[in-house]
């Protein structure tokens, strides 16, 4: 079912682009959900149908913006029995299930975000919790040497497009990777 969100665009300095101003706005909703919005034509500014995430919002523009139900990419690790180890609520860590090192867990938000480069300056809480965390996970299981690893890709190595941490530990590990 599709929700309208109206919003009235106050306290601009400047004008800003609309992509900008709907990540700022709408924190629950990934970049490229954002982006999947504006090109479907399911925003308005002042009544005029809008197609291009470059338009600019000035001070008093009536932003309306139709959200579709989204269908997100996250997997409900609890649905797909994994071995979890830590749960908060923005994140989740598991042990991953084709371990590449004899620990292998992945730490992941609970919001949709893709891959690193989708993320944006409000995910920055979010992005600093998820190193805690796997600082937490470490610290409390008594793992002293480890790698994280972020894959952001396919091309380098990302084969699940939902952003997670690798903490590997257990083994050595080569230089350069990969």
């Amino acid at each position: 079912m599709n929700k309208t969100i109206t919003f009235l665009a106050k306290d601009l300095e400047k004008k800003i682009r609309l992509d900008k101003f709907l990540t700022e706005n709408l924190k629950n909703l990934s970049r490229s959900q954002i982006k999947k919005i504006i090109v479907s034509k399911n925003i308005k500014i002042n009544k005029k149908q809008i197609i291009a995430s470059s338009e600019k919002i000035k001070e008093n523009d009536l932003i309306e913006v139709n959200i579709p139900e989204i269908k997100t990419n996250y997997i409900e690790p609890k649905k797909i029995n994994l071995d979890i180890i830590y749960e908060d609520d923005i994140s989740i860590a598991f042990n991953d299930i084709s371990p590449q090192a004899p620990t292998h867990i992945l730490v992941i938000p609970k919001k949709e975000i893709q891959k690193i480069s989708e993320a944006d300056k409000s995910d920055k809480e979010l992005l600093g919790h998820l190193l805690l965390v796997a600082k937490k996970i470490t610290d409390e299981n008594n793992i002293k040497d480890f790698r994280l690893v972020i894959n952001n890709g396919a091309e380098a190595g990302q084969t699940v497009f939902h952003l997670h941490i690798h903490i590997l530990a257990g083994r050595a590990f080569g230089w350069p990777p990969g």
